[in-house]
């Protein structure tokens, strides 16, 4: 998930991606960008709430879209230890499966 930055008329606006890439040789063989809507307000130590909804539709497209390129492995960047990345990939894994 991106935010804009500055700019008051996208302040509930964000862009989510997912990627999907071959293994061994790391190409990318899908990705996805789409500007969603975020309906959660910003509250500190809580980033889940608001970034989980639209990667997992992300996600959902891809299943619906071509189920052969389902990872079996799910990397997920976060900005560091302040995003309490742990709570987040369990939050994620939880709402897509």
């Amino acid at each position: 998930m991106s935010y804009y930055k500055n700019n008051p008329k996208k302040k509930d606006l964000a862009v989510a991606s997912l990627v999907v890439c071959s293994f061994p040789a790391l190409e990318v063989v899908y990705e996805a960008v789409k500007e969603v809507h975020v309906q959660a307000p910003f509250i500190s130590g809580f980033h889940s709430f608001r970034d989980v909804d639209p990667l997992v539709s992300l996600f959902n497209e891809l299943k619906e879209a071509k189920p052969e390129l389902v990872p079996q492995v799910i990397l997920v960047d976060g900005p560091g230890v302040l995003y309490r990345g742990i709570f987040f990939f369990c939050y994620a894994i939880f709402s897509l499966f």
